[in-house]
This record gives C-alpha cells, structure tokens and sequence, in this order.
C-alpha cells in the first residue's frame, strides 16, 4: 500500500457554503464541527472536535477575499505552518491548518476563560502588572521566531479558568488581507515550517511497530531548523495598514514596514489602558491618529502611576519605533518591579531611560560585541575543544575537554548568550563522526556549530611564550560567518601543577565584560584541586571516546577526593549506568547533593535527568516520570532550553513504553518545536525520529514517511552519512511495510553500501536482515537465508545478544517455514535463552508463540505444552501476527475450525504491520484449513 497523500475533506461531507455558519456535525478535514463559538472581522470561529488526538479546538475560518484567492491561499498555508512553530505557555497554540472546498481554516487550542477586555476591572495592579508581563513574554516568542502580531489588543488576549494568559491570533492580521499583490511575501526572512511533513489529515493508514529509539542513541532527524532571528526591519512587509487603529503604531498607521517594536507599541496601549483606564493619545478617529503618528502622549503628571511604569510605557510609545524596549525588556523591567527590590527598579528605570535617549540598541547590551545578534532572544553558543599546541600530549585531555568545560560553565550565567552545555557538543561530535583532530579545523567548527543551531563559537588555543615561562590561552568569539567577533589572550606560570582556571576565569571575565559592557563582574569557576581536576578531564575524555571501563578509575578518584565537585560525581555516576553498576543510583544521588550543596542548578538538572535515565533502565516508570517533570520545570526555571527539549523528549519515550501513544506524540512535538526554536538538528532529528517510530508504532505510514524523508534531507545537509543511511533504511522500512518492494529494496540497499563504506556494523545488520525479509517476501527463500546468514554473523561478532536474538529469530522463521521444526525449535529456544525477562518483550513473545506452532505441527501434536507456552504470553505482547498464526494452529488441532479462520483472519490484519513477510504464508494456510475442512 503507498503511503497516504495529505487528506481532503471527505466529499461525502457537508462541507462550508460560502460565508455561511457551519452546522454542527460538518467534517472540515479531520475535525467536526460541534458549535459556533462568535464571529469577528477574521471570520467564524468554531467549537470542533479532532478525533485523531481526542480534543476540542478552536476552528477559525479565515476570509481570504476573492482576488488573488490562489496566491492567498499558498500565503495561508506558508503563514499557518510558521505559527505552528510558535509553542509558549502564553500564546494560544496552532494545531494545523486545513484548505476545504475553496477556504481556510486554521484549528486552534480551545480556551476556556475570558478575554482581558471582560476582567481588566476586576484586576488589581499587581496582577495587571502580571498580565502585562505574561503577554510580554509572549511577543518574546513570536518575536524569536519572526512573527509579528500585528493586531495586539485586549480582546485578543485570554484569562483561563486557571489564570493563564494566553495571546490570541498572532499573524493572522496578515492573512485576511485580500489586497496583497500576487506574490508579495510578507514573512521576508522570518522562519517558516518548510522542513515539516504536511499534516496529514484523516487519510493516513496505520503502519509498523518500531520501538522508540533511545535518545542516546538516536542521530536520526528532519525538518528544516529555523534562522535565527534577523533585525526587525527584514522581517516585515509594507504598503499595508492592518489591525485595530486604536492600538496600531505610528508605522502601522502610515503603512509602513512593521515589526516586533509596532507589537510592543501596541503593547503599551494596552498597558496604558488597563493601569489608567484610558487611551493614551488625545481625541477620536482621526485627530486621535494624528496624535499617535506625531507622538503626542498624554501627560501623566498627577495620574498616580509609579514613576518607573510610567517611564515604561512612555519609551513603549515612542513614536520612533528604533528607541522602543523589546518585549523582552519590558518583561525584564515588569519584573523588577513586581519583584520589589528599590535598587532593581531604579537600574531598571534608569535603563528605560538611556533606551529612550539614546536608541533601542544600547537599553540592554550597551555597546556590546554581539547586540545585532540579541535583539529579541540571547544568540546560541558554543564553546569548542581547545586545541593543545604546548608539545605536552599529557595535557590533552585537559585542555581539549576540561578547558572547554570550565569555558561553559563560566559563561551560563549571561543572559545575553544561551551558552551551550558541552555534553551537546560532544554529542555532535559523536553522531557526526568527527575526530578530536577534525573537531579543532575551524571548518569542522563552523559545521558543529550549524548542527547545534549556534550562531556563536568560542574556540582556542593552548600555547607557551617564546621563553617557555608560561601557558598562553589565545581565544576568539566567532560568528556563523566565521567573523571573528572579540579575540584575546590570557597567560599564567608554568611553576607548580597546571592549573586551568587560572587561564579560563580571567578570559571568561573579560568576554563577558565584551558581551555585557553593564556588568560589574563575572563568576568564576569553583576552583579543584588540579590534581582532582586532571583526574577528571582524563576520565571524561574516556568517557567521550566510549571507553567506559577505562573512565571509570579517573572519575571515582576525582569524586572521591572531592566530593562536592558535582561534575565529576555525576560523570562518575553516568559511567556506572553505562557500565550496569548496581552503585549508579546511589552515586546519582550524591551527585544531587552536591549539586544542591554548591548551587549550581545546572549540574542539579543534569543529576536529576541522571536519575530519570536510572529509574527507567531499572523499569521504574513512575519514578522516572517525576524525576523528568522535576528536571523539565527546573530547566524552565533556569532558562535551560536544551535540558527543557530532552527532558520532553524522554516523558514521550515513558509514555511510549505505557503504551500512551497520544500523550507520547504530544511530548514528543513539544521537544520538536523547542529544537526547532534553537535550531539544534541533532535534537530535531531525535524528536523527529521519536515521532517517526511513533507513527510506525501507530501504523500511520504517511506520516512516518514525510518524517523520514525530511530526516534524510537534514541529514544530507549535514553531511552525516551514518544518520544519511539510516534515513535511508527507515524510509526502506516504510516502503516494505506499504509492500512496495522496488522501493524498498532501493532504499535498504543504498542504505547498505554507505554503512559498508563506513564501517557500520550495526547498521549493516539491519540492513541485512530488513533485505531478508525483502527476499522472503518476493518468494525467494534461498536468498532471505543468505541474507539472515550474513546478519547473524556479524550480530555473533558484535557481542550484542539482543541483536544476535533478532536475527536468529528469523532465521529460526526460515527453518520453520520450511518444516524443519526440530531446528526451528531450537532456534527460538536460543532467542528465549539470550533475551532476558523483560528485554525486548515482542520478540520473545513471538519467538515463544512460533515454539508453541512448531509442537503443534509435529507429526505427534504436543496440544498441552503447546496451549501452556501460549497461555504463557504476556498480554500486552499477545496481539501479534506470530501468536494469532500460532493460536489458529492451536484451534485447528483442537478441532475448532472456524476459531482458526478467525486467528488468521486476526494474523493477516496485523494493524502495526510486524510481519510483512508472511502475509503469502497466512494466506496459504487459510487455503488449506478450507480445504481439510471440506
């Protein structure tokens, strides 16, 4: 069966006629139509159903005008995917977006509460003090990702039943516009969700089970990242006026070009209305423009406003939308205030004011090195091994590892630069293949930092003076252009043990002094002793390079002799997980402590996620589920994006393994529109991957299809070739369970000669096995043998008995199709043997269930022992093709003819499509319980 096309509406289906209401029950694509919810200037909105992820929406028609209704709706489509990127906790959610019978519509979160305009006379400061920051930090978003709202107003923003702000319609000003010429492209450089397969509606099948791949493990991905955020002006369009006059800005009003600043123009009416309980321009209509275009406040003397919320709001509307705060300041300034500290709100005062005198650029990062690339979100960076150029390869470790380590750790606490951790790094390194060596060629760098979504690198090098005297730290900021954006150099005595902070901390204080000309001073590095620090830097280098048993010795010395040093007690606890120590909780929880002990919250989340991983390996999934909700709030208390887009990614592969299919999905397309948010492929690729398997799991072919074919795009720009071929395999996969077998073979065999190329070994099991299976289901029996052969020995060779159980199992397949059951037998006795009880719980279930056939096809029945093995069957693995073919065997020696049909009939629905291959075989065997039955 091909993979499903993006879905229609069902054209037996009363679809929208014209401008007319909807009646309840009309299908719009996948949702139903439940209720008129009102109607405004965009269109209707609707209360709807969507039955595939069981939940109401918000169904929004949107009027697209009859000129230029084709170039209107491939706008529609372009603006709807970038607002499905945005995910905030105060911005009303995008679902989808659905084209039917000549209209638009975009499905929405369905909020229960009211809008602003309904409660505003019920709040009391502080809380529309909150308010106005919550909405602020919501433009903050929209503005990261390139969106503007352009129609920012109180009756476009929600109080839920539980408090919650949430911002309505953003972007959706620009998509009822009828006037804009053919071809205008209003995003300019804003991002998009190009890179994301098109949803796929109602018309998508249902296809294999593929477990979730572990996110340690994984490099698979797809879809487009997006570009970082641009000056304001590139974002936006012209020549248009759109949004309520009442709230528009100068340059709105005079259709000019308009961006984040008009939002935070808007903002500030709304502020100045909700705190004064008035507008802030004088007179009606049209005078009342003219008084906002000429920049004619209000006076404010004698209002009884606080004297910092009023310098606020005044520099919100300036009418020079260059000397405007972004909606991030004006959060940062809310807070101060909120928070109450007089010296806070007074260096926030005096901030606003500067930004008002002197322009937008110097309000928070003075003249800093890096303004142009902070505007409305911190840029990513990343800090990248240090080359050790002293001629002392003892030092290498230390330098390349640890040097870069305390380089991270220094810098995390800007607030202008989202520091990369360098277990991110190190992960880039370890699926893109690249060597120490390589990882040091500023080629190489500039590629690692694509990867992790970094638009700043800070690289290094170790070096001695002439005299030979000293350590000589040289180190540059660089941007994604390879522009070098600060350099220096910081030198400390060779006399004693080499001591790393003494370089890195004097270094780190005067780019952050670059970066924040406003600081006072830097953090340093909580020195070790360099004895313990050496220890350290060596057992995580061995750690990195996968040579857990050598790491081991290093990192228990360093957490031993200095035991609240969190880093090396975690790493020594994260060795003990790889290595199945029994020890590695209890290790995991000094790390904890210590991490609590010092403070560092960063280090705390990476020992609570260490805990998580635990309690999962050891199968404790509530456990592990409150360990990874108490590291995902942390991460979002700290600003941890990346801690906060794994820590998604794992509760999906928890609730995965529940089988919670639907929450799984949910956690998982959160973990892909915050990776998309950084622009980190190789998290993109592990959420992109996690919800391809998913859509296996569900059988939804389509869907897992579009997945992997971005996945191998992303992959291909990378230039990865081991994530390439397993594109390439799984879109194989795809293929063979749509049972398109020229496709598949294409596929998997392409797959095959780049992992030889490689040196994959794993890879080329798969491959092998997955062309076995291909060969069985063309019919040709010698070549699947030939096939499962080759994966067996290299699966014996790996020393990994999960795989070698795998491939035995099929070749114990072979045996028993062609009645050889002794040997068959003995093969799926071997696959019981390597898989422990709870290891891979499917395969021993079919390995069992084929034992169970392989009794009851003796020429001596074994009916008793048989039906046991059966009963046996967890029943959570039970609904399998295998079990149900070896059930009919059971019923039709029992006599129970028409409860074999029914078995097979079971067998060959195989609704997860876990066995393709024997498909031919089902239907032989249906044949022939017919015909003894006659």
């Amino acid at each position: 069966m091909q993979p499903a096309a993006p879905a229609s509406p069902d054209p037996g289906s009363p679809g929208p006629s014209g401008a007319g209401v909807l009646a309840a029950g009309t299908r719009i694509g996948r949702f139903q139509v439940q209720a008129l919810l009102g109607q405004g200037g965009m269109g209707a909105v609707y209360l709807a159903w969507d039955p595939v992820l069981e939940r109401q929406v918000a169904l929004k028609a949107i009027h697209l005008g009859e000129d230029g209704k084709a170039a209107a709706k491939v706008r529609f489509r372009r603006e709807a995917k970038a607002l499905a990127q945005l995910n905030h906790r105060n911005v009303c959610q995008v679902h989808d977006w659905v084209e039917a019978e000549g209209s638009a519509y975009i499905a929405m979160e369905f909020i229960e509460g009211a809008t602003l305009s309904e409660v505003a006379k019920t709040l009391d400061l502080r809380r529309k003090l909150q308010v106005l920051r919550s909405i602020a930090h919501a433009l903050e978003a929209a503005h990261a990702k390139g969106i503007v709202h352009r129609d920012l107003k109180p009756s476009n923003v929600m109080v839920d039943a539980s408090g919650q702000i949430k911002v309505l319609d953003f972007g959706l000003a620009r998509l009822v516009d009828a006037t804009m010429a053919a071809g205008d492209d209003p995003t300019g450089n804003a991002p998009n969700l190009a890179g994301m397969p098109e949803p796929a509606g109602a018309g998508l099948t249902v296809a294999e089970s593929v477990p979730p791949v572990a996110e340690e493990r994984t490099s698979v991905g797809s879809g487009s990242p997006s570009p970082g955020p641009s000056s304001w002006g590139e974002m936006t369009e012209a020549g248009v006026f759109m949004g309520s006059p009442t709230y528009a800005s100068p340059e709105q009003m005079r259709g000019k070009r308009v961006g984040p600043p008009s939002d935070v123009f808007s903002l500030g009416v709304v502020g100045w209305e909700l705190l004064l309980g008035d507008y802030p321009f004088p007179g009606e209509g049209r005078e009342r423009m003219a008084a906002t275009i000429k920049g004619e406040l209000k006076p404010l003397r004698g209002r009884g406003l606080p004297r910092r919320l009023g310098v606020l709001l005044r520099a919100m509307l300036h009418r020079d939308a260059a000397k405007r705060p972004t909606s991030r300041q004006v959060a940062d300034a809310i807070g101060r205030h909120l928070a109450g500290n007089p010296g806070a709100r007074w260096a926030g005062a005096a901030l606003v004011v500067l930004g008002v005198v002197s322009g937008g650029g110097y309000y928070l990062f003075g003249r800093s090195i890096i303004a142009d690339l902070g505007r409305e979100h911190p840029p990513r960076m990343a800090v990248m091994p240090i080359r050790n150029d002293t001629g002392e390869p003892a030092l290498d470790a230390q330098v390349g590892v640890g040097m870069a380590e305390l380089f991270s750790t220094a810098l995390q606490g800007s607030p202008h630069m989202d520091v990369v951790e360098p277990e991110s790094v190190s992960r880039v390194l370890s699926n893109l293949r690249i060597s120490p060596a390589e990882a040091m060629e500023p080629a190489s760098q500039l590629r690692i930092a694509n990867a992790l979504g970094a638009r700043l690198l800070l690289r290094g090098a170790l070096s001695r003076d002439p005299a030979g005297q000293a350590n000589v730290l040289r180190y540059e900021l660089v941007d994604a252009s390879g522009r070098t954006r600060f350099s220096g150099t910081t030198k400390a005595s060779r006399q004693g043990s080499f001591a790393p902070y003494e370089l890195v901390d004097p270094a780190a204080h005067d780019l952050l002094h670059k970066v924040d000309p406003l600081r006072s001073s830097a953090p340093q590095n909580a020195a070790v002793p360099p004895e313990v620090f050496a220890a350290y830097a060596e057992g995580k280098a061995l750690f990195l390079k996968g040579d857990f048993k050598g790491s081991e010795a290093q990192l228990r010395e360093a957490a031993m002799k200095a035991p609240a040093f969190s880093s090396a007690v975690s790493a020594y606890a994260a060795c003990l997980r790889r290595l199945g120590r029994d020890q590695a909780p209890a290790v995991a929880n000094w790390a904890l402590m210590s991490a609590k002990a010092t403070g560092d919250r960063w280090a705390e989340g990476r020992a609570l996620a260490l805990k998580a991983y635990l309690a999962k390996d050891l199968g404790h999934l509530d456990e592990s589920q409150h360990l990874r909700e108490a590291t995902l709030a942390l991460a979002q208390t700290i600003g941890d994006r990346d801690g906060e887009t794994i820590a998604y990614n794992h509760l999906g592969l928890i609730a995965a393994e529940r089988g919670k299919y639907q929450e799984a999905g949910e956690f998982y397309e959160r973990s892909l529109r915050l990776s998309q948010q950084t622009g980190d492929k190789v998290y993109l690729s592990l959420a992109q991957n996690n919800l391809a398997n998913l859509a296996l799991k569900r059988g939804d072919l389509g869907m897992a299809e579009a997945f992997y074919r971005n996945n191998l795009s992303l992959q291909q720009g990378l230039g990865n070739r081991w994530g390439e071929a397993l594109a390439l395999n799984n879109l194989g996969v795809v293929a063979l369970m749509a049972r398109d077998l020229p496709a598949a073979e294409g596929r998997i065999t392409a797959a095959l000669a780049i992992r030889e190329s490689v040196g994959d070994r794993g890879g080329r099991i798969t491959c092998l096995r997955n062309l076995g299976i291909l060969a069985l289901m063309k019919g040709d029996v010698a070549a699947s043998t030939s096939y499962h052969s080759r994966a067996l020995e290299l699966a014996e060779a790996s020393g990994l008995r999960t795989i070698e159980a795998e491939c035995r199992f099929y070749g114990a397949e072979l045996d028993r199709l062609q009645q050889r059951f002794p040997q068959a037998l003995a093969g799926y006795q071997k696959v019981l043997e390597l898989l422990p009880e709870g290891v891979t719980p499917e395969v021993r279930a079919n390995a069992q269930a084929a034992a169970a056939e392989c009794l009851l096809r003796r020429s001596r029945p074994e009916l008793k022992e048989a039906e046991q093995k059966l009963q046996a069957i967890p029943a959570g693995t039970a609904d399998s093709p295998y079990v149900h073919r070896a059930r009919a065997w059971l019923a039709f020696r029992s006599g129970q003819r028409e409860a074999a049909l029914a078995e097979l009939v079971r067998a060959a629905q195989d609704p997860s499509r876990q066995a393709p291959e024997i498909r031919a075989e089902l239907d032989a065997v249906r044949a022939s319980f017919l015909a003894e039955g006659r």
